[in-house]
């Protein structure tokens, strides 16, 4: 795609967000876009930032449903089939693979829910197979049998990917990740859907009152989240659990997850009680500058969007973090991550401690922990990678 550096910047998101967006039509597409995107210069950072968040294939798919696909210069047209093709035939196999994994577990009684991506492989959220780009097939089973799941995989092929340095904690939301040799992608199984303090928004036992079943195939169902749900968890997912609202990180993937959720279930959310949800857990803020992140981004507009100036303010900064990166800001984050897995409260969390003993033994073993992989090549790549 060329050899130019691409600099990103605000309207770089504002773009790619307006060609993403299901709600934009051929002719909100103007002159001055149709010629950015057939100059290699300009359209290269779109395609750069669509490549950093696995949003190639969807940027593919809507740039035919716009009609701009066939104006765009050969080489492009080239490039963004290739990348769809190689996401469409990666998701694929990976619901093939998690009809298998469910035709298992479903063989040996243990109930399951599909959860975030793996759900909407399979329940049209994307009205094309290859758009959501895969990592991992989330399967939500009761706490009782989450361990007989984790055993069974194993004894059906399934190896842990984890390296050396991983501590899996006894009260961790999901088991080990697992994968089979060669696979694309890993399987987690959870018995929690949402990490603390994200639960607090969705519980399991909430989830659990209000399932809606899914089709795999035939003769395979399982469960899934219904439609309010779907839009909470994928809210309290990316900004509270992995921190994206704190630490003002813009997840461009998730956004337009939420984006696509919103454009797939429409009436059937009620948005209201997403509201409620995020309230009742002193989250409010949270909710309203994802919800101002896909309006401004994709155009998406719920019953509840409000025009606050803090959750503007908030998204605005997000961007402008994006595109000032720097070396020292990037080395903070991690730093900081870092020295908060020394808190008592995570400590106690990881070790299955307490007391100010117990949480002092954790603590040096966290320790002696990072000295090792201070000393591992492997694992000092991965932290400046930002694995």
């Amino acid at each position: 795609m060329g050899t130019k550096q691409a600099k990103i910047t605000r309207q770089t998101f504002l773009e790619l967000g307006l060609l993403l967006s299901s709600n934009t039509k051929p002719t909100d597409i103007d002159h001055d876009l149709i010629i950015k995107l057939q100059t290699e210069e300009l359209y290269l950072p779109i395609i750069e930032l669509s490549n950093q968040y696995w949003l190639t294939s969807s940027l593919c798919y809507r740039l035919k449903k716009l009609k701009v696909f066939a104006q765009l210069p050969h080489i492009l047209q080239q490039y963004l089939n290739e990348v769809s093709s190689l996401y469409r035939q990666r998701n694929v196999d990976i619901k093939n693979e998690a009809k298998s994994v469910c035709q298992l577990l479903n063989d040996h009684g243990i109930k399951q829910v599909l959860l975030k991506g793996a759900a909407s492989l399979f329940n049209s959220t994307y009205p094309s197979p290859g758009m959501r780009y895969m990592c991992d097939i989330d399967i939500l089973v009761s706490e009782e049998q989450q361990q007989q799941a984790f055993e069974l995989l194993l004894g059906n092929g399934y190896q842990t990917d984890e390296n050396p340095f991983a501590i899996h904690s006894v009260n961790h939301h999901h088991a080990p990740s697992l994968c089979l040799p060669n696979s694309l992608c890993r399987i987690e199984i959870h018995k929690n859907a949402l990490k603390y303090p994200a639960s607090n928004v969705l519980t399991d036992e909430q989830i659990f009152k209000s399932l809606q079943p899914l089709t795999l195939d035939k003769q395979l169902n399982v469960a899934q989240l219904n439609p309010t749900q779907q839009i909470i968890m994928c809210i309290a997912h990316s900004e509270i659990s992995h921190s994206g609202y704190s630490e003002k990180q813009l997840d461009l993937r998730q956004f337009y997850h939420l984006h696509c959720l919103i454009a797939h279930f429409d009436e059937d959310i009620d948005w209201r009680l997403v509201e409620k949800h995020f309230q009742l857990a002193d989250q409010e803020k949270v909710l309203h500058a994802a919800l101002q992140g896909v309006l401004l981004l994709f155009n998406s507009e719920t019953a509840i969007t409000r025009n606050y100036s803090k959750s503007n303010q908030h998204i605005e900064r997000r961007m402008q973090l994006f595109c000032n990166q720097s070396w020292l800001r990037s080395f903070w984050y991690k730093l900081r991550r870092l020295l908060s897995g020394y808190s008592a409260g995570q400590i106690a969390f990881t070790y299955d401690v307490s007391g100010f003993t117990g949480v002092l033994q954790g603590r040096l073993k966290h320790f002696s922990r990072h000295l090792k992989m201070l000393f591992n090549k492997d694992s000092r790549q991965d932290f400046w990678a930002g694995s």
